[in-house]
């Protein structure tokens, strides 16, 4: 069976199915940016465009999310800087952790290095600490995508729960609600002035 699988990448990759991959990809990047921009430029989020740009698109995701909590519920969040950093931590995480395995396999064939076992449960840690900041950002996100999708849509609880099973429906429910408002949402009352 493993022969049939490989036979099948093999003919997958040679017949140009990457293209069709790297396309759909790209389709799939397209409709998430535009419909972020045209989202965030509805709502007066500054700096639409960054939804253009990778790794700044989650920024301006927690950017939408934030605006949402301060405009209805009256409170500031933070999802704009954790999600981003999130972002930022998974990837140099999950680059670090084969380097440090990569480096203790040829430690454990050098003589000079004492304890390359040691530099393994490292990259085992580096590993199991890249999955565990991936999982924060999951739920950050899930989290942002329902404040999207609830601004935008009665609709809002069915699309986070597909969202969270299948992640790729967030760039088709972001694409198709980019011009809906929520008409059920009412704007939090502006803070009382205590100071006496």
């Amino acid at each position: 069976m493993n022969f049939q699988v490989i036979y099948f990448l093999q003919r997958l990759f040679s017949s140009g199915g990457v293209l069709i991959v790297w396309g759909i990809s790209l389709v799939c990047y397209v409709l998430l940016a535009l419909g972020l921009w045209k989202i965030a430029r509805k709502r007066g989020i500054r700096n639409p465009w960054l939804a253009w740009i990778p790794v700044a698109n989650v920024w301006l995701e927690g950017s939408i999310a934030d605006a949402y909590h301060k405009r209805f519920e009256g409170r500031k969040t933070h999802y704009a800087l954790l999600m981003t950093v999130f972002t930022v931590a998974a990837g140099i995480l999950l680059v670090a952790a084969p380097v440090l395995g990569m480096l203790a396999a040829v430690l454990a064939d050098a003589t000079v290095y004492t304890d390359p076992i040691g530099l393994g449960w490292a990259a085992l840690g580096v590993f199991v600490a890249a999955y565990a900041v991936n999982a924060a950002l999951f739920v950050f996100t899930v989290l942002a995508y329902y404040k999207i999708y609830h601004w935008c849509s009665e609709k809002s609880v069915c699309m986070t729960v597909l969202t969270a099973v299948l992640p790729v429906c967030a760039v088709f429910f972001v694409f198709f609600i980019r011009n809906r408002e929520n008409p059920r949402l009412k704007e939090a009352p502006p803070a009382a002035n205590t100071a006496k």
